[in-house]
Order: C-alpha cells, then structure tokens, then sequence
C-alpha cells in the first residue's frame, strides 16, 4: 500500500519547468487597461529550436514601450452619469381611458 502511495504523489506534482527556458519576469501596470484574449504557451510544448527560447527579453523592454501599451490599451473613461432627480421629472403621468374613449383609438 505504501510504495503504491509514493507513485501517485510522484505523478501528481507539478512537472518541473524545461531547463532551455529562462523564467520570464512578471509585469504589473499601473493603470486598467483592455483584457487581451489569449492562453499562456505551454513551456512543455515549446521546442528546444523556437523562437521563445532564443528571443532575449530584457533587448526589448524599455519605457518607451510600456508608455505606448498604456496609450494604445487604456480603458476608456466612463462618461459621468446623469443624476437620477433628472431621470424622474421626465416621466409622464399615466391615464385610464374609459372603454367609450378608447375606441376612437
């Protein structure tokens, strides 16, 4: 029962990240910006000859960049809502006609 105990515990820790990937570092914006639609790659799935192991990531950051994400991607600001009371006094008041004044509808 034991040894049975240490095979199911070995099978269901986290598979260890492939040593040809480099860690990617983690980036927080500072202001909400639009949701992007996409998965994460699977590091298990990415070849020892692709692209995402040889690109250098710290050659392409700079402020520039993120400074344009922000332009490009910042949620837009929600016009300011009227105030209820403005709302109210546009309603109107309901009447009940009698069955004599509806047929000339």
């Amino acid at each position: 029962f034991f040894p049975l105990w240490q095979n199911l515990a070995h099978c269901l820790a986290p598979p260890q990240f492939p040593q040809y990937l480099r860690k990617k570092q983690k980036y927080a914006v500072t202001e909400p910006v639009k949701k992007v639609q996409w998965s994460k790659i699977n590091p298990h799935a990415i070849k020892r000859d692709s692209i995402w192991v040889e690109v250098d990531e710290e050659k392409y950051i700079s402020d520039e960049l993120f400074s344009d994400i922000r332009k490009n991607f910042a949620n837009k600001i929600a016009p300011s809502r009227q105030p209820i009371h403005d709302l109210v006094d546009k309603s109107k008041e309901l009447r009940v006609l009698d069955s004599k004044a509806a047929q000339n509808f």
